[in-house]
């Protein structure tokens, strides 16, 4: 764990060992042959690997700040580590289509006496953890005389990731692009009950710029721009279960009766891909389950195709 200590230490913080963490998981591999003819044969091996892990140790009071409870970084009692929270989204405002949040503005007193760390778990929610809970990988080979089809497929069970950031500020040009889920924002009146994408407003609004926290002196502040908390809310909180086929590759092998009389030991002909496909959330929208909006937007992996030629003399 990461523990604050005085900058004249030349550093603001060192990590120690300290708290414990249960930890318990397996992995099995398996090889087989479930299908065998005269000219056809499917072989087939698997690995499935899962993980569980639950902290058991409460850390100190003033250890972690807000955005080590919103990026994941923290360690709570009783969640698994890589846990992030969320802001917990209420909707869109009547008024002017603004983010609203439930972050206790209306009654502040039930977050006085509390230390900081309840009350970033009283304002937050966890929203699951950036590790999946079950993992693994399953390898096919599909043999017909000479032809051979090998599909590699990767899977990912139990993980959530935070889509991108729809919000780097208020200010958008003509001349940037625009996140197109904006087509959908609150426009008028009566929109809050048909989109959760929030109004454009000219950079300077009050109203949304600093949250209420900032200015209360027996609270720390736990929420920046109601834009920048839209973005860390759980209303972008999306699975990141996946089923990828990793690569994909199709051999065709001469025969040897042929090849023999050209002085080859070996000839064949392959058409490969990398990443041909990958099934997951639609909510993701392009965007990668491996990727999360933890960091800067990224290109998602695109897949890529190639033809070779194996000749052995």
């Amino acid at each position: 764990m990461a523990k604050k200590i005085s900058g004249v230490n030349g550093m603001d913080s060192y990590t120690v060992n300290s708290g414990k963490i249960l930890n318990r998981g397996y992995n099995v591999s398996l090889t087989m042959t479930p299908v065998q003819f005269k000219d056809f044969r499917w072989s087939l091996s698997t690995s499935i690997s899962k993980t569980f892990n639950r902290v058991e140790t409460k850390p100190s009071t003033d250890q972690y700040d807000v955005e080590h409870f919103l990026d994941g970084t923290v360690i709570t009692k009783g969640n698994p580590v890589n846990t992030f929270f969320s802001y917990r989204f209420k909707g869109l405002s009547p008024v002017d289509g603004g983010p609203l949040f439930y972050d206790y503005k209306e009654n502040p007193e039930r977050l006085y006496g509390k230390n900081k760390h309840d009350i970033f778990t009283t304002v937050l929610e966890a929203s699951g953890s950036r590790e999946p809970k079950l993992s693994g990988g399953i390898n096919n080979t599909f043999t017909y005389k000479n032809f051979r089809l090998n599909v590699t497929l990767s899977y990912s069970l139990g993980a959530k990731t935070r889509l991108f950031k729809l919000f780097d500020n208020q200010n958008f040009n003509p001349e940037q692009n625009v996140n197109r889920a904006f087509l959908k924002r609150w426009q008028r009146p009566g929109d809050e009950m048909y989109t959760d994408i929030p109004v454009i407003i000219n950079g300077g609004n009050r109203t949304y710029d600093i949250h209420w926290s900032k200015y209360s002196d027996l609270l720390p502040s736990f929420g920046g721009s109601a834009w920048e908390m839209y973005n860390y809310s759980n209303i972008r909180i999306v699975s990141a279960n996946y089923l990828k086929c990793t690569t994909m590759s199709l051999t065709y092998a001469f025969p040897s009766e042929l090849i023999s009389k050209w002085k080859l030991q070996r000839l064949e002909l392959s058409l490969s891909s990398t990443n041909p496909f990958i099934f997951c959330s639609s909510k993701l929208k392009g965007q990668t389950p491996t990727q999360g909006g933890f960091s800067t937007i990224q290109l998602s992996e695109r897949p890529t195709f190639s033809f070779g030629l194996y000749v052995s003399f």
